[in-house]
């Protein structure tokens, strides 16, 4: 939600009042956790980038800093949701399929995807959409649900998961993901919340790994 320009011009200067928290906020341009991990250049150009302005997926940095260090080249990735998550998953995994609802976006990115990556144009209706994966022959070692339908898609899921496979879920703090959350549960499945900020972002979100035991990324 946007802030009043009004609250903003009073909050910038209450913050002369207050040199400590001026100073920490300057000093976090050039020093600290935000530069670090790419916040700061994230937020400067409207996209999730790492600190050296290397595309990411726009997941909590907590989850970015567990999963970066578990992918290999043997791993078969499928994703609700395509984009720079695709690019980077491309670059550490054996291979990216993807479904895409959106024809604008799905133009402006089919270019700049990898040999690896196959992503296919959908419908916006979620039948369609979370579909999409069961009419593939292969099965996933990695499923993130991160785009429209998304009960839906975590619906779908677990029948074309390998049997050590994992799901992703992003924004999983939300309500309205609660179905798709408890029919994993219900499943089988265990989870792991990792909640932090996203690059760019200040908010207080979650991104969540469901598994099993024994699984592709050594939970």
């Amino acid at each position: 939600m946007a802030i009043p320009i009004s609250k903003q011009i009073t909050t910038v200067l209450k913050l002369f009042t207050e040199p400590k928290v001026l100073k920490t906020l300057l000093s976090l341009r050039e020093i600290g956790y935000l530069k670090d991990t790419g916040w700061i250049k994230s937020l400067i150009i409207g996209m999730p980038v790492d600190v050296d302005g290397v595309p990411i997926p726009w997941v909590t940095l907590s989850f970015y800093e567990f999963i970066k260090g578990r992918l290999n080249q043997e791993l078969d990735v499928f994703e609700f949701g395509s984009g720079n998550s695709s690019v980077w998953f491309a670059k550490r995994v054996k291979s990216v399929t993807a479904v895409e609802h959106d024809k604008i976006w799905f133009e402006k990115m089919k270019n700049k995807m990898p040999s690896n990556v196959k992503v296919i144009l959908s419908k916006d209706e979620a039948e369609v959409y979370s579909g999409e994966l069961g009419t593939l022959e292969q099965n996933f070692d990695i499923i993130t649900v991160d785009a429209n339908h998304r009960n839906e898609c975590m619906f779908a899921a677990p029948a074309k998961l390998k049997s050590d496979g994992v799901i992703i879920l992003d924004d999983s703090e939300r309500e309205e993901y609660l179905p798709g959350v408890n029919f994993l549960l219900n499943s089988g499945f265990k989870k792991i919340d990792f909640y932090g900020i996203a690059s760019g972002f200040i908010h207080h979100k979650a991104t969540t790994v469901f598994y099993k035991q024994d699984n592709c990324i050594g939970i």
